[in-house]
């Protein structure tokens, strides 16, 4: 049924003729556009779709809405009863013609449908609206309202009249409270503690209470000239520089760095320095000696890169901590050493330099086998250790003559460059025409019949000859190719 429908209701006492009723019926419609009860769609019993029947209230508590209750005509069914919203709903069997309504203390009444009007369709809702009769008393005035605080910053704590109350992540604190007067305290680290008073007394309105703290801090800036770390209150704030939110009091800071005694100073910050950078003194070096001796002695002394003298040497102030040593003489490998100095001791150095010299080699053939006093050393570009002396060299690589030689090494003779000369092969060329010229990477070898040493690989080659068209091409010399024939044609 698709038009809103007024049923008229028949009130009828049930054994209780002679009671008041309480209650009365105002009225029954059909919500066409509805669809709740498509929705939750139920069945009775006897397989049949349900309708739905809302029952709204008016003038009627909750609790005395549960005290109804309902009973179908012979042959239909209530299948669920559920309470929504504040209504009660009844899903009932379809073509329902009466229904009745019993409350345990305001009697019953009897629900008919008007004969002119088709019956209950299902899955289609109907609302059926309720009203007590009895007078109610007027509700009594509110003396309760909420009390809210919107407090900055919004990690602060929030006392109400000695009571902590919670205060959310947005700094929201908020209760439901009697009307009355009420004293609060607001408090932050590094924060100014607010406190007041404020009065509940609107029923309409919350009342809110905005609070920002005042801040007892400053920004800082703290800078060290050394490669030192930062301590505030014995906790690392950074390395060379720190800016961060310091509260208002007294700070111990210290700059610490490795091998220096740490510099300390003693800081009182106020808000009023909110700002400010501060220069804290660099930490002290600590200092030690050194004595270096060598064989042989007059090696020259490198610390840290830097020259300091020869050997043998007593140096009275060097930092404590890792330093590289190095001693130099001609005639000797370099002696390289990281050593530790160390503070209240006696730190002594005794080198004995050998005469082990690094020698470079730098040879010209990309791939290449070094042999050094018959012994394969690795590739013949590359740097190795050899005694001071006379040692035999030889190289080996494809497409190259073997290179052999003796070098003397010393502390001057460090780098050798090796010139390899490609292998040779004879190569003959047989060409159609008796005076044809040969030109090989554009070299002029002689006639294009005859024999010719070249090297492995690829070369370019051109022949002339006078009535013939130039011949071009390009040839890979090989161990096992060393015959070209050269076929020119006439113009």
């Amino acid at each position: 049924m698709k038009k809103r429908l007024l049923i008229y209701c028949i009130l009828l006492f049930m054994g209780m003729a002679a009671q008041a009723q309480d209650f009365e019926i105002v009225s029954v419609e059909h919500l066409p556009n509805d669809f709740a009860a498509r929705k939750e769609m139920k069945n009775d019993p006897e397989g049949r779709q349900c309708a739905l029947l809302r029952i709204a209230t008016q003038n009627i508590t909750p609790e005395q809405r549960e005290r109804f209750s309902f009973k179908p005509d012979q042959g239909a069914y209530i299948v669920e009863r559920a309470t929504r919203d504040g209504e009660i709903w009844l899903w009932v069997s379809p073509k329902l013609k009466h229904l009745r309504l019993k409350h345990r203390d305001w009697g019953q009444v009897e629900l008919h449908m008007d004969n002119s009007v088709s019956d209950v369709e299902a899955l289609h809702v109907y609302k059926i609206v309720l009203r007590g009769t009895l007078v109610s008393p007027p509700p009594p005035l509110l003396e309760q309202q909420y009390l809210v605080f919107q407090i900055t910053p919004v990690n602060a704590m929030l006392e109400v009249d000695g009571q902590l109350w919670s205060v959310d992540a947005d700094g929201i604190a908020m209760k439901y409270v009697d009307f009355g007067t009420y004293n609060y305290r607001v408090m932050a680290s590094d924060y100014f503690t607010e406190t007041g008073k404020v009065t509940v007394d609107d029923p309409e309105n919350t009342m809110i209470v905005p609070v920002t703290l005042k801040p007892n801090f400053a920004e800082i800036t703290l800078t060290v000239d050394a490669d030192a770390e930062i301590w505030v209150n014995n906790k690392k704030k950074g390395t060379r520089t720190w800016t961060g939110l310091l509260g208002n009091g007294i700070y111990k800071i210290e700059c610490k760095q490795a091998n220096h005694e740490t510099s300390m100073v003693s800081k009182e910050i106020t808000p009023a320095m909110n700002g400010q950078t501060i220069t804290l003194p660099a930490p002290t070096p600590i200092y030690s000696s050194l004595n270096i001796e060598s064989t042989p002695n007059l090696a020259t002394i490198y610390i840290d890169d830097k020259e300091v003298g020869k050997t043998p040497k007593s140096i009275p102030q060097i930092t404590v901590g890792s330093h590289e040593i190095k001693l130099s003489k001609d005639g000797y490998a370099d002696y390289k050493e990281i050593v530790t100095i160390r503070n209240n001791e006696n730190n002594i150095l005794k080198i004995v330099m050998n005469d082990d010299i690094d020698v470079s080699f730098i040879c010209n053939a990309p791939i290449s086998i070094l042999k050094i006093d018959s012994q394969v050393v690795g590739s013949a570009t590359g740097t190795y250790t050899l005694r001071k002396g006379k040692h035999s060299i030889k190289v080996m690589a494809n497409g190259y003559q073997e290179y052999a030689t003796i070098i003397d090494v010393d502390a001057k003779n460090k780098t050798y460059t090796i010139e390899m000369q490609n292998v040779l092969r004879s190569v003959k060329f047989i060409c159609n025409v008796s005076d044809a010229l040969l030109i090989i990477d554009s070299e002029v070898m002689g006639s294009a019949s005859g024999t010719y040493e070249l090297s492995d690989g690829n070369h370019g080659i051109r022949v002339k000859a006078d009535g013939y068209e130039d011949y071009l091409g390009n040839i890979t010399i090989l161990e096992t190719h060393l015959v070209f024939n050269i076929d020119m044609q006439k113009r």
